[in-house]
């Protein structure tokens, strides 16, 4: 209980800077150039420079793990402990 007291302390500052992201200023617009290098890094580059996208990847990283973790260990993990593997989807659910 105290674990999950502490992560919920920390969730409120990374709400609170997720929700401010909005208001962080735009680096300003420079005319486009030629550049050696390939148009793909050219866009990870730009996506990763943008505060949103990284919250947002984040965000679904988090949520992403959790979603593999219930529909693909978890069953395992219940049968071998002789439990009935339903408990996972009703754990989705």
């Amino acid at each position: 209980m105290v674990g999950f007291l502490i992560l919920s302390l920390l969730m409120l500052p990374a709400a609170w800077y997720a929700g401010r992201v909005d208001q962080v200023p735009l680096p300003a617009q420079r005319a486009p150039t030629t550049s050696p290098i390939p148009r793909p890094a050219i866009a990870v580059k730009v996506a990763f420079g943008n505060a949103s996208f990284v919250v947002m990847t984040l965000a679904y990283f988090v949520c992403g793990m959790q979603l593999v973790f219930l529909t693909t260990h978890l069953p395992s993990y219940l049968a071998i402990c002789g439990m009935d593997p339903m408990l996972s989807a009703q754990t989705l659910a």
